[in-house]
């Protein structure tokens, strides 16, 4: 499970626009959106990056929207 830090946050990406590598890096992690709800990732919210099949990535909120499609958990133990 991966929680990206708000901006300004200790470790999370400068508060103002900025040109560090590191700071695009999770700001383009959190305009990635959710396999399930279509929604932006956004920042603070825990969520999964996996590959579902070969070569097929997704993104994904923890939470409700993998609770409501478990048969695509595919994390060790998971009842899916």
């Amino acid at each position: 499970m991966i929680q990206l830090p708000a901006p300004g946050s200790d470790f999370g990406p400068c508060s103002e626009p900025c040109a560090h590598d590191y700071c695009a890096a999770v700001r383009s992690a959190a305009e990635q959106v959710c396999f399930f709800c279509g929604q932006r990732i956004g920042f603070g919210a825990p969520f999964f990056r996996g590959e579902i099949a070969p070569g097929v990535t997704i993104t994904a909120h923890a939470g409700l929207c993998v609770a409501r499609f478990p048969e695509t958990d595919k994390r060790p133990n998971s009842k899916g």
